[in-house]
């Protein structure tokens, strides 16, 4: 991997560049520049030191063999591809609105956090991570997460342990969660006892922590709870999902099972400019 990532700096003017000390872009290692005259415009082509865990030591992207595409650094799940904290392979909390994620070792933690913390100093207040539940498969149990795909607002980590495998995609403002596997079987363990309100071929519906989920297999295998834990063959299809309810009601549990398996492969944003009105599609 190489050691820098190449970015696109605009400057506004040659006099903005020109009243910058020298101290200010010390840090800035300067490449072959290209210089267009775009209404008194100067565009350069820079380098920028690659990002540091906490003692300041430069981190490599932590990615599958087969991802090829840009690298992000900023990004509300970029802390899977940059270990800030040494020795931590399962990236930070990931708040998706409405839901916030945690890769594990065996798996995926869900939660939504719906009520707010006032912090200590009064100043703001936050929505902490709540862990209703983990998802995973039988035999997973990885020593790192890596990421495999992303776009706009979605990223798919991949976990990997012996010949075992998983993948969940995860975004913003997506209720669902889908998942790969080359596993026989989902498994799903909660935070405490699951009040199972509703139960179909293939779907699973419980409350924990106040909160609704269903829990959805392909070919209408059953879901099976014990005590704390739910599990359901995969029937060799290799996919399942997990979703966020607004209600604990078993019309609204079947209107998602429908859905279950629309997997959301791709989001794109892009605008374009029309006589100084930004529009977005």
């Amino acid at each position: 991997m190489p050691n820098h990532i190449r970015s696109i700096l605009p400057l506004l003017s040659l006099a903005l560049l020109a009243g910058c000390g020298s101290g200010d872009i010390d840090h800035i290692k300067s490449t072959s520049a290209t210089l267009s005259s775009v209404e008194n415009s100067v565009v350069r082509a820079r380098e920028v030191e690659s990002p540091s865990d906490f003692n300041g030591e430069e981190v490599t992207p932590r990615v599958t063999p087969d991802f090829h595409k840009p690298i992000p650094t900023n990004d509300w799940w970029t802390s899977l591809l940059w270990p800030f904290y040494p020795g931590n392979n399962f990236g930070e909390n990931l708040y998706a609105q409405p839901m916030v994620f945690k890769a594990q070792p065996e798996g995926l933690a869900i939660g939504y956090p719906n009520e707010a913390t006032v912090t200590p100093d009064d100043v703001h207040y936050t929505y902490h991570f709540r862990n209703d539940m983990r998802v995973g498969v039988s035999g997973l149990s990885a020593t790192e997460v890596r990421v495999e795909d992303y776009s706009d607002w979605t990223v798919t980590p991949r976990w990997k342990s012996g010949s075992t495998w998983m993948s969940a995609t995860i975004g913003h403002g997506l209720l669902f969660s889908y998942f790969r596997t080359n596993s026989t079987q989902a498994r799903a363990t909660f935070a405490g006892p699951p009040v199972v309100f509703a139960q179909t071929p293939g779907a699973l519906g419980v409350v924990v922590n106040g909160q609704a989920y269903g829990l959805f297999a392909p070919g209408n295998e059953n879901w099976s709870v014990q005590g704390e834990q739910a599990t359901a063959s995969l029937g060799g299809h290799g996919y399942f999902s997990v979703a966020l309810l607004p209600s604990a009601e078993q019309s609204v549990l079947e209107e998602f099972r429908q859905r279950a398996f629309s997997f959301v492969t791709d989001t794109q944003v892009s605008w374009e400019l029309d006589g100084g009105v930004l529009k977005t599609r």
